[in-house]
């Protein structure tokens, strides 16, 4: 596996992994265009890793928050704090509910079509549309709409659905302000993407590496993870600026036209 194509593949889940444009569609576009229809499990774990780091650094003020706040839960005060990390307690057990019996029953590998995940991405850049066209725009988040979110996070098990697009699309359909909506987004994907990482890491460990497309080093790991680190970081930014001054149609337009390029390759491939 060439370091370009690792880079590539750092680059494309970095930028991805938070947009709400579904990573899943672009990796899948990237095996069907490049020689490597799969990766070793370590690469799977370095990814995830350097987009999780990043996600912590650029908020991690807010993680700060969510860590005094689990301690005034435990002091039994309600704080702002104390209400975040609640909401974020409250809106990540669907996710991992969903994602257990799709893992257990071997469900993913099932919906991991390029067909399937061209017409999810497409009907769910809609839903954006939809929900973003709310007039109202608050910046708490209540614990009703986490309960909201949360079920709706659990359906970005399916490919294409996009875990940002889909926790950012509930979160202003419930009328929340867009760059809170991001913000609660970015803050429920640590507990996600680190229990990714958890059964990614298990994985390799179970295949071994035998299961390896080529065998990888320690210095191809901290590559991935480094530039993985850096997209995230960047894309973070980018998004949340873009979110100030736009909105989220340049992502919603971004998805139909990713939906038609996918339609593309699946009728002339």
């Amino acid at each position: 596996m060439s370091n370009v194509y690792l880079l590539l593949l750092a680059f494309v889940q970095g930028v991805t992994e938070f947009l709400p444009i579904s990573s899943s569609a672009h990796l899948n576009l990237l095996s069907l265009l490049s020689d490597f229809a799969t990766q070793p499990q370590i690469i799977n774990v370095a990814v995830h890793c350097g987009s999780m780091f990043a996600v912590i650094l650029y908020f991690r003020r807010d993680i700060i928050g969510c860590f005094y706040g689990g301690l005034d839960i435990i002091q039994g005060k309600n704080t702002i704090h104390s209400q975040m990390i609640k909401c974020i307690v409250i809106a990540s057990p669907p996710v991992f509910f969903l994602g257990a019996i799709f893992i257990f029953f071997d469900i993913v590998d099932l919906v991991r079509t390029l067909f399937v995940i061209a017409v999810v991405n497409f009907i769910f850049a809609l839903l954006l549309w939809y929900a973003d066209r709310q007039k109202q725009t608050r910046q708490n988040i209540t614990q009703y709409d986490s309960v909201m979110i949360g079920l709706a996070q659990a359906l970005a098990v399916i490919p294409g659905v996009s875990r940002s697009g889909i926790t950012m699309t509930m979160a202003r359909y419930r009328g929340i302000e867009s760059r809170q909506a991001a913000r609660f987004s970015m803050l429920l994907s640590v507990p996600v993407i680190s229990a990714a990482t958890i059964v990614e890491s298990i994985k390799w460990q179970i295949a071994g590496e035998s299961h390896y497309v080529a065998r990888v080093d320690l210095v191809d790991v901290g590559m991935v993870i480094i530039f993985s680190f850096a997209a995230a970081y960047v894309s973070i930014a980018f998004m949340l600026r873009i979110l100030e001054k736009i909105g989220f149609m340049p992502f919603i337009i971004y998805r139909i036209l990713l939906s038609v390029i996918l339609f593309f390759f699946i009728i002339f491939t």
